[in-house]
């Protein structure tokens, strides 16, 4: 057997495994945000509503590049907020407080807004803005307002750039822990590296 095969082998289990250990958890999911139909919940208490996802993603893209993710950083993202809210209950409550907040002061979907109107009422409303001033850290604003601004916006901005469309964003051609060229570690490296 060659290497490269023993390689191949190597990869299709730990796929598998984690493909399966996923799917016993409860990790698939029958709908997306995307589509706007609700995941079913397996476990953890009751899953973070379709719409309520929607409003988050869309408010990840204003926060992180103020246009559209790519669908794998959109995944990366969904996927990252479904495990957070199935994991934490209080992770959960600010999700759902914070696609409330969103469609509240939007006074509609948030995520039905265009990627312009979006950025205008995050901006009005200061939610994109992290370090708070003196009057505000005493009070001067609402708590679920201060709760998105302080918890809920770094959640989401990490999760995007630890995302393989963040690492893209940024120049690296491969996801690290993730194969760029599978043939490359089947041969030596060049002397230049």
């Amino acid at each position: 057997m060659t290497r490269r095969r023993a390689l191949e082998l190597v990869l299709v289990v730990v796929s598998t495994i984690t493909t399966g250990t996923r799917w016993f958890a409860g990790g698939l999911w029958a709908g997306s945000p995307a589509t706007g139909t609700a995941p079913t919940a397996t476990s953890g208490g009751p899953p973070i509503s379709g719409a309520e996802l929607g409003a988050l993603v869309a408010f990840a893209e204003v926060l992180v590049d103020a246009r559209l993710l790519s669908n794998d950083t959109r995944r990366e993202l969904t996927d990252h907020l479904i495990d957070s809210a199935r994991g934490d209950a209080e992770q959960r409550a600010l999700y759902v407080a914070t696609a409330r907040l969103l469609d509240r002061l939007a006074g509609r979907s948030f995520a039905a807004l265009t990627v312009a109107e979006r950025v205008a009422l995050v901006d009005r409303q200061r939610l994109n803005v992290r370090p708070l001033t003196a009057d505000e850290s005493a009070g001067a604003i609402p708590d679920e307002t201060r709760d998105v601004r302080t918890r809920v916006v770094p959640d989401l901005i990490s999760a995007c750039w630890r995302s393989p469309g963040g690492w893209d964003a940024v120049g690296y051609a491969a996801f690290p822990g993730r194969c760029g060229d599978l043939a490359r570690y089947t041969r030596p490296e060049p002397d230049g590296r």
